[in-house]
């Protein structure tokens, strides 16, 4: 069956539909049998249709925290997701988060470098045709990059650092997600902000 799915994704005259099923299909594999097949699979990251921009990460899942492939496979998922003006394409970085927990610690540092410029070089606005106000928009972007850098390994800590430069003028921009999250996330630079937050509310 994997050899199957990879041919599709590999095969430059398969639908794009039959594509995207192949891709997602493919991500359930193991990172040994996805590996082979990753710069196909990085290509589609700069896809003209979201839905085939969503099917490569998640096709990319197994291999994004593994020793043999994260130094290209990260730094290319970085790439395409701070320009990626779609949310739903984001959906399965929460995986490749939850992965790192397990992953050696320099896979565990680029990922959190990784998500940190993510989310420091998400544009202040994005655009739309028709002159959509797209404010509320970038802010939810930017909340899910947010969480993606707080959610991995020493993230909240990391987060707590260069949200300044994204939010000059505000002391902790990420209350919500602050507040949603459990305190054993924190690391030595956020856990001692936590009781004054929790008393000022």
């Amino acid at each position: 069956m994997v050899e199957l799915l990879a041919k599709m994704v590999n095969d430059p005259d398969e639908a794009w539909w039959g594509v995207r099923e192949a891709l997602q299909g493919l991500g359930k594999a193991s990172a040994e049998q996805v590996g082979p097949h990753a710069d196909r699979i990085v290509s589609f990251l700069k896809h003209d249709e979201w839905w085939i921009r969503k099917a490569a990460i998640t096709d990319l899942t197994p291999i994004a925290s593994h020793k043999d492939y994260y130094k290209s496979v990260l730094p290319a998922i970085g790439a395409a997701i701070s320009i990626e003006q779609r949310p739903r394409v984001n959906t399965p970085l929460g995986d490749i988060v939850k992965n790192l927990s397990a992953a050696e610690p320099a896979i565990q540092q680029l990922g959190l470098k990784v998500f940190a410029q993510t989310y420091l070089n998400f544009p202040a606005l994005i655009s739309a045709p028709g002159g959509q106000n797209m404010a509320e928009p970038t802010e939810h972007l930017v909340r899910q990059h947010a969480t993606n850098v707080a959610y991995s390994p020493k993230g909240f800590d990391k987060l707590y650092k260069i949200a300044p430069e994204r939010y000059p003028q505000e002391i902790s921009p990420h209350l919500p997600l602050t507040f949603l999250s459990p305190s054993s996330l924190f690391g030595c630079r956020y856990q001692p902000l936590w009781p004054r937050l929790n008393d000022s509310f």
